[in-house]
């Protein structure tokens, strides 16, 4: 990744798969993971303040554990959750969803099409051959702004497509709500660390009991 600049800081953005991630043919290549990479790293230049980081790199580590689908949504949740605990100031909390729409329907009747969110590694083998498309959103919700997204397929622009982008955009308001739950949580933790460690402690007596 860019070195920081002298105006504006940089992001160093580590992305790994554990052994165990994936299996077969889902396993990702070398070469999908450095697109990985870009694509998030992409998304997180569009929400961090580079700008008040001047001279300075934000390491970002991300290990893959399980890739049951919709990887990229759930590792910009997670980074941008780690962000903000982290006190990296940012435009907005950023939350990502992934969906899809796919046509389904019998020879004698005319196809119709459905959205699905947040499919799975399993969905997303089912649904490939049924002109499916499919769409990872970053968003920002404070702000109402779409950060990153990829999609794949050709019903994108239809009314359906629009659906699919709605449902994405509602997942991400309701992913934030959680976010920033557990950032409150955190900041109340340690807040109450904090208290423990300043409040003094009451000195113990150790001589023995009187007769």
């Amino acid at each position: 990744m860019k070195h920081a600049s002298q105006d504006r800081g940089s992001i160093n953005l580590e992305f790994r798969f554990a052994p165990f991630a994936t299996t077969g043919k889902d396993a990702c290549s070398e070469r999908d993971t450095a697109h990985l990479t870009t694509l998030l790293h992409q998304a997180l230049n569009a929400v961090v303040r580079l700008d008040l980081y001047a001279k300075s790199t934000i390491a970002v580590s991300v290990l893959v554990l399980e890739d049951d689908g919709g990887l990229i949504s759930a590792a910009l949740t997670c980074i941008g959750l780690a962000l903000a605990d982290a006190g990296i100031e940012m435009l907005d909390v950023v939350t990502g969803a992934s969906a899809c729409v796919f046509s389904v329907g019998h020879p004698d009747s005319p196809p119709r099409t459905c959205v699905l969110l947040d499919p799975d590694a399993e969905e997303r083998r089912a649904f490939a051959d049924k002109n499916c498309t499919f769409v990872d959103l970053g968003y920002c919700p404070a702000l109402a702004s779409v950060c990153f997204i990829r999609a794949s397929g050709t019903l994108l622009a239809t009314e359906s497509g629009e659906q699919m982008l709605r449902l994405c955009e509602a997942a991400c308001y309701a992913v934030a709500d959680e976010v920033r739950s557990c950032l409150r949580r955190s900041f109340c933790l340690r807040q109450e660390e904090k208290r423990d460690r300043e409040t003094p402690q009451a000195p113990v007596n150790l001589s023995p009991p009187s007769s």
